[in-house]
């Protein structure tokens, strides 16, 4: 791991998720998310943020695309292994990993794309506000991609079925994006397709950010990006 953590105390985030990580052996299964793909394949590689990048794979994936990437996760434990894994495929150089708990630190720089991939937690912490602040970092004509759990995993830690899931719209919402402030606001694609290893690449020639939101129901992971609203 090639990053430095921001805060000294331990939260109640940072032991939940470093447990979890401890606790498990399953490795990186190399494949992104392909609503991410999806969306990322056309643009043309710059700065990439990846926020909770757990095992790594999202962000190996725009790293070996050309993208320069800084890695973010609470857990050491998850940043190590990602860190490792991008040194087997030969990609360290175009990654950063970096440690942070986001509710209280947030990298520095700007970005082209940024990517918040089921960042929720069991956990309370300030997702609205680490959001918000993700559309800060935004380069002009940068994206922010949030992908959200639309429903319960049959495979949660927490099985509550009054949880309530935001659709796309209350998330994007919740951000209270100033409309003057150049961002602006939409729902992903309804269908989500593979990336296209035959498109041109090409980056928005305006100048105003975006933020593009998904919500996947909880079924197999291909199946629930396909169905993003």
């Amino acid at each position: 791991m090639n990053g430095e953590r921001q805060d000294h105390v331990p939260s109640a985030s940072t032991g939940f998720w470093e447990q979890l990580y401890q606790g498990r052996e399953r490795p990186s299964n190399g494949i992104p998310n392909p609503v991410l793909a999806s969306v990322a394949a056309p643009l043309t590689p710059g700065r990439a943020l990846d926020l909770g990048c757990a095992l790594g794979d999202d962000a190996i994936w725009l790293g070996t695309r050309g993208w320069r990437v800084t890695a973010v996760d609470v857990s050491a434990t998850a940043l190590e292994r990602a860190s490792a894994r991008s040194t087997e495929l030969g990609v360290s150089a175009q990654i950063e990993f970096e440690q942070h708990d986001l509710a209280f630190t947030f990298p520095d720089g700007t970005y082209d794309f940024i990517s918040a991939v089921y960042l929720q937690s069991p956990i309370d912490f300030r997702r609205d506000h680490v959001l918000w602040r993700a559309t800060q970092a935004l380069s002009p004509g940068g994206l922010l991609l949030v992908v959200t759990h639309g429903s319960g995993r049959p495979w949660a830690w927490k099985q509550d079925p009054s949880t309530p899931f935001r659709t796309p719209e209350e998330s994007l919402a919740a951000l209270e994006l100033d409309p003057f402030s150049g961002t602006s606001r939409s729902p992903a694609p309804r269908n989500v397709r593979p990336p296209d290893p035959t498109e041109r690449p090409q980056r928005s020639s305006t100048s105003s950010r975006r933020c593009v939101v998904a919500a996947a129901p909880a079924q197999h992971d291909h199946t629930r990006a396909a169905s993003a609203v």
